[in-house]
């Protein structure tokens, strides 16, 4: 493994390393949100239970972002290596 690999690899874990982060903060915020309105409201836990939807599907819409821009970069990368591999093979001939 070469060192642009290496760096490379860094990169990739601290963009997507702190996607379960996200989804966790995502719930307890819409949690916690939903229930100090509650609180303040006398709801009787309803917005509570929104909350902690609201902030569930923000999660899951965070992981699936970064899981659509994970594609795209790989397919990217793919191309680029496939295409260096091509220009390679071409060149000997």
């Amino acid at each position: 493994m070469n060192a642009r690999n290496l760096r490379d690899g860094y990169l990739g874990l601290g963009s997507y390393g702190t996607v379960g982060l996200e989804l966790v903060l995502s719930i307890l915020f819409g949690f916690l949100g939903g229930r100090w309105i509650d609180e303040k409201l006398g709801a009787g836990g309803w917005i509570t239970l929104f909350g902690f939807g609201l902030g569930t599907v923000a999660g899951f819409r965070s992981v699936y972002r970064a899981a659509v821009r994970m594609r795209r970069e790989a397919e990217a990368q793919d191309k680029h290596e496939r295409s260096k591999d091509k220009g390679g093979a071409n060149d000997g001939t």
